[in-house]
């Protein structure tokens, strides 16, 4: 297997581990950007794998901000490619980053990364719910889709 298979294995293997997951999601924020492909990736690990892997882990440690951080870049950069889209919608990506924006409202790069990922995969009704609520829907008060351009960030 390639070196993704070896992260998501690492993953599996220490679900609970913070150190691991946060190391594995740092390492993931630029490969997944070489190999993902839709359904299949150049390391043998299915993108929605490798989704399913980001998702459990971000949410595990979501207070975090390190892991929640790295996990929404992971899933930002995941949503690069068209091909993710549905996949990313089912997930309910766009839920989990608005729950990590609340969690850490001062961090600008998770609130860009967030508007940026949510406005790319279609998903305005989140934008407008979000916008204004404070906690209700777990969404928290965030800008309505205007963020900060990161594309030179990550």
């Amino acid at each position: 297997g390639g070196v993704i298979q070896v992260i998501v294995q690492a993953m599996d293997a220490h679900p609970t581990n913070k150190k691991v997951q946060y190391r594995a999601l740092f390492a993931l924020i630029n490969l997944v950007n070489m190999g993902v492909r839709h359904k299949t990736t150049t390391a043998h690990v299915p993108a929605e794998r490798i989704i399913e892997r980001v998702l459990e882990s971000t949410a595990n440690f979501i207070k975090c901000r390190d892991v929640a951080d790295r996990g929404c870049m992971v899933l930002y950069n995941l949503s690069l490619d068209s091909r993710n889209h549905d996949y990313l919608r089912l997930s309910k990506v766009p839920l989990l980053m608005g729950q990590a924006v609340a969690l850490h409202s001062n961090n600008r790069v998770l609130e860009s990364i967030w508007n940026s990922t949510t406005t790319r995969l279609g998903r305005t009704d989140v934008l407008a719910g979000a916008a204004g609520h404070s906690s209700g829907d777990g969404l928290g008060n965030v800008n309505g889709g205007m963020g900060l351009d990161t594309s030179g960030l990550i």
